[in-house]
C-alpha cells in the first residue's frame, strides 16, 4: 500500500490503522512538528520500503525553534538516528533541508537515493555513503562540505547539479571529484562545468569512465562550453548516447586565452551513436548550427542526431523519474 500524506492532527491513528505500510510520503508543516518524528520512526519499526520526506524548514523556522529549545534535533533526528535500525526501506528522498550537519547513509537494502535542496548553516554538511547496492543517486542543490563515498559498488546512474554561478562551483566541484570512485557507472547527468574542473587539475591524471554508455549534460555552446564538453568526453571512450540539455547560467563565462579562445575543438567520440540536442526555438541558432557541424566532422560511427524543441524551457517528453529500477 502506497500512502501520501500532508501532516495533520490525525498524527498516528492513521499510520496505526495501516499495517502493512510499503511507502509513507509527505510535506512537512511546521504546526504538526511535534508528530513526525514518531511518523518515521513508526514506518521505520513497521518496514517501510521507501521514505520521501519533503520538510521545507527555511532559515527562520530553524532559529526559532533552536532558541526555544536546547536540544532541538528535528526534522534531522528521524533520518540520522532511525537509518541503523531501518534495513528495509529501498528509497529514500530527502528535500528541503536547511542547517543539516552530518548525514551517514549505511544501507545493504537501499537502491534508490535523492538528495535535494540541502543549504548550509554554520556548518557544511559531511556526507557519507556505504549503499553496496544502491544503483541510482541524485544529488541537486546540496551544499555540501566534505562527500565520502565509502561503498556503492552496484551504482548504475548518477544524477548531480546546483545553480550555475560562480560561488556554488565549490559544492559541484565536492560531489563531482568524487567520480573516480564510482567509475564504473552507466549514466550520468551532469552539468558542463568540465573547462574550469579540467584547468584546475580536479581529475585524476588516469581516471576513465569506462563504462559509461548513456551521458545527459547541461550545456551551453560557446568556446568554453565546448573546450569543457570536450574534456568531459576525453573520459568516455565507449559513450553511445549524449543528451544536451540548455543551460541556464547565474555568471558569465570566465575569460579565456588568445590561445584557448582560437583552439580547434576536438570531440572523443569513437563510440557515439546518437546525440539529442534539447533547443529552445530562436536561442543559440548559429552556435547550434556550428556545433552539430563540428558532430558531423568528428563522430566515427554517429548515426542520428535529433534536435527537440523546448517551450518555455521544458521539454515536453520530461517527467518525474519512475519508482522503477534502473534498467541495466
Amino acid at each position: 500500500m502506497e500512502i501520501s500524506l500532508v501532516i495533520s492532527p490525525i498524527s498516528k491513528l492513521l499510520l496505526c490503522s495501516l499495517p502493512y505500510l510499503q511507502e509513507l510520503e509527505f510535506i512537512y508543516e511546521d504546526r504538526y512538528g511535534c508528530h513526525v518524528d514518531s511518523w518515521v520512526r513508526y514506518a521505520i519499526r513497521n518496514r517501510v520500503s521507501e521514505l520521501d520526506l519533503d520538510f521545507f524548514i527555511d532559515e527562520s523556522f530553524h532559529i526559532v525553534e533552536s532558541e526555544g529549545r536546547r536540544d532541538y534535533d528535528f526534522p534531522f533526528s528521524a533520518p540520522r538516528n532511525g537509518f541503523k535500525a531501518c534495513p528495509n526501506i529501498e528509497v529514500l528522498k530527502l528535500e528541503n533541508c536547511y542547517g543539516m550537519e552530518n548525514l551517514r547513509l549505511c544501507s545493504e537494502k537501499l537502491k534508490r537515493l535523492g538528495l535535494s535542496s540541502f543549504y548550509i548553516a554554520e556548518r557544511e554538511l559531511y556526507l557519507e555513503l556505504d549503499c553496496p547496492n544502491l544503483v541510482w543517486l541524485s544529488i541537486d542543490c546540496v551544499e555540501t562540505g566534505e562527500f565520502c563515498i565509502k561503498n556503492l559498488s552496484s551504482l548504475i546512474e548518477f544524477r548531480t547539479s546546483i545553480a550555475h554561478k560562480t560561488e556554488h562551483y565549490g559544492h559541484w566541484f565536492k560531489v563531482v571529484k568524487q567520480l573516480h570512485r564510482i567509475a564504473h557507472i552507466k549514466h550520468l547527468v551532469v552539468q558542463n562545468w568540465w573547462r574550469k574542473l579540467a584547468a584546475k587539475d580536479g581529475i585524476p591524471k588516469d581516471f576513465l569512465l569506462h563504462n559509461l554508455k548513456h551521458l545527459e549534460l547541461q550545456t551551453g555552446y560557446t568556446q568554453y562550453d565546448l573546450l569543457g564538453m570536450a574534456a568531459l568526453l576525453e573520459l568516455c571512450p565507449n559513450l553511445e548516447t549524449m543528451i544536451l540539455d540548455p543551460l541556464y547560467k547565474i555568471d558569465d563565462d570566465e575569460s579565456l586565452s588568445e590561445e584557448l579562445l582560437n583552439k580547434p575543438i576536438h570531440f572523443s567520440i569513437p563510440s557515439l551513436k546518437e546525440v539529442k540536442l534539447k533547443v529552445i526555438p530562436g536561442e543559440n541558432q548559429n552556435q547550434i548550427v556550428q556545433f552539430v557541424a563540428l558532430l558531423k566532422k568528428q563522430g566515427v560511427v554517429l548515426d542520428k542526431i535529433v534536435l527537440v524543441p523546448l517551450y518555455s524551457g521544458i521539454s515536453v517528453s520530461r517527467r518525474r523519474p519512475l519508482r522503477a529500477e534502473v534498467n541495466e
